[in-house]
């Protein structure tokens, strides 16, 4: 303990000082966030000193707090470094209402995770259960071949917002879609749990094989997520399996996506921003888009440089913070409180459109587009963040309620999935679907994603009856 507590105030006190010198080097009028960028560090380096264990109970709060740092003060830390644009708001070094809140929910967030941890660590014994490494194998080939043709034809036909002429699916076939979709990434846990079962190097090269093949796929369907996804997986997986930070695979893993980042958004603006044409169509041409997307990245990253250009890419499509200024800023004055309206689609989200056809949309992207007035087109999804949307509905009071609430969740699957208890397949899909579908989509909507993830644990538990058996004590 006392060494993780000496290396965290060693951390803190180094940014610190960094943080403190580059503000005083910096020539910037607008506002400068040192004050806000020492008290986010702080807090975000809290789940660390709770931690006993990195793979124990606080797990999901130990991988949140940097990815949550990320979302709300990279941004601001590399302006330091880099010529950003400066932020608009204010003036001086105070703390700004966007900064406060952005305080407030992660302190929220901590409390209602302790509190959760206390609440629900005494557990009884049960029988340990496991699946067979035969199965995991077998079962995750076929979740992401049947993940694969779902994800492709879901891209290039009813989610293809490229296409002018929207493809209707009907609620039944787009449902199966759905839920094969659902399964490409279960297949990527259980192959990475085998490969970690057993310490298989021809599991990790078919699993890293996978990977490489999903990255032209990513350009074809214009998605980064579909590229990154089985990375963060596999980084998750092992984390929680080894019960320590893979810092060397993380590193790698930060350094390619920088490089990847220019890629993605130079073919996007070559391809689709101004020619008009479908997913499908651009793959059609892809020779000649692959050269277009080179030209484009070579002139985006001629004077900054690949690596700096993409760190800034990668950074600023994950910075939230001005979407929380955004909503604090408008809402209440000109943009009327939802109170609890985008919230409440979660109550009956899990009902099929079979038999509920005319429910409404989960996704509030697009109702947050046109209320916020953001994109030119209306059926434009702009992603809210979970921060953002609390405040959107009840104010203050949203985000305290709000943060305490997802806490208290993260915190009760922490203490369900503690994987440093028992290794099963069954918790790390519970603990990595929570962290992927709530922690890193934590930008999107809370309805959409805690419907994503129930369903996702629904699945779960299905495979976990059918699959787990006891596990021999040696």
């Amino acid at each position: 303990m006392k060494s993780k507590l000496s290396i965290v105030v060693t951390i803190n006190v180094v940014l610190f000082f960094v943080f403190v010198i580059f503000s005083m080097m910096s020539k910037s009028k607008a506002h400068d966030p040192l004050i806000y960028l020492i008290i986010l560090t702080f807090l975000c380096s809290i789940p660390f000193l709770l931690a006993k264990k990195l793979n124990g109970p606080y797990c999901i709060l130990v991988i949140f707090s940097p990815v949550y740092f990320i979302y709300f003060g990279m941004t601001d830390a590399l302006g330091y470094f880099f010529d950003l644009p400066a932020s608009k708001s204010s003036r001086g070094m105070g703390l700004t209402d966007t900064e406060m809140a952005i305080l407030l929910g992660w302190i929220c967030l901590i409390i209602g995770y302790v509190l959760a941890v206390r609440l629900f660590s005494q557990t009884k014994l049960k029988v340990e259960k496991d699946w067979k490494t035969k199965h995991l194998v077998v079962l995750g080939f076929i979740c992401t071949i049947i993940g694969w043709y779902a994800l492709w034809t879901l891209q290039l036909g009813f989610a293809d917002h490229y296409s002018h002429t929207k493809v209707d699916m009907g609620p039944i076939k787009g449902m199966i879609l759905i839920i094969g979709k659902m399964l490409e990434p279960f297949g990527a846990v259980l192959l990475v749990y085998a490969y970690l079962k057993e310490k298989s190097q021809t599991l990790l090269l078919i699993f890293f094989g996978i990977c490489i093949l999903k990255i032209p796929l990513a350009f074809v369907l214009d998605s980064k997520e579909i590229a990154l996804q089985n990375l963060i997986i596999f980084f998750a997986a092992k984390w929680f399996y080894d019960g320590k930070v893979p810092v060397r695979w993380l590193l790698v893993f930060f350094v390619g996506v920088s490089l990847l980042f220019p890629l993605f958004y130079a073919y996007r603006t070559a391809v689709f921003s101004s020619s008009g044409v479908t997913r499908e169509q651009a793959m059609a041409s892809m020779t000649s888009n692959i050269d277009k997307t080179l030209r484009r990245s070579k002139k985006t990253t001629k004077e900054e440089g690949a690596l700096q250009s993409g760190i800034i890419s990668f950074t600023g499509r994950m910075h939230l913070k001005p979407l929380v200024t955004l909503v604090i800023s408008r809402t209440g004055h000109g943009v009327p409180y939802q109170e609890g309206y985008t919230l409440s689609l979660l109550l009956y989200a899990l009902i099929p459109r079979v038999i509920l056809p005319n429910k409404d949309d989960s996704s509030i992207g697009q109702l947050f587009n046109r209320q916020f007035r953001i994109s030119e087109d209306r059926n434009t999804y702009i992603s809210s963040s979970f921060l953002a949307e609390f405040y959107w509905n009840y104010g203050w009071g949203g985000i305290i309620i709000g943060m305490l609430a997802v806490g208290t969740s993260f915190g009760l699957i922490g203490v369900k999935g503690n994987i440093a208890e028992h290794k099963s397949v069954t918790r790390l899909l519970v603990l990595i679907t929570t962290i992927y579908l709530l922690c890193f989509r934590f930008e999107a909507g809370v309805a959409i994603q805690y419907t994503q993830w129930i369903r996702a644990l629904i699945i779960v538990l299905i495979l976990h009856e059918i699959f787990a058996r006891p596990v021999k004590r040696i």
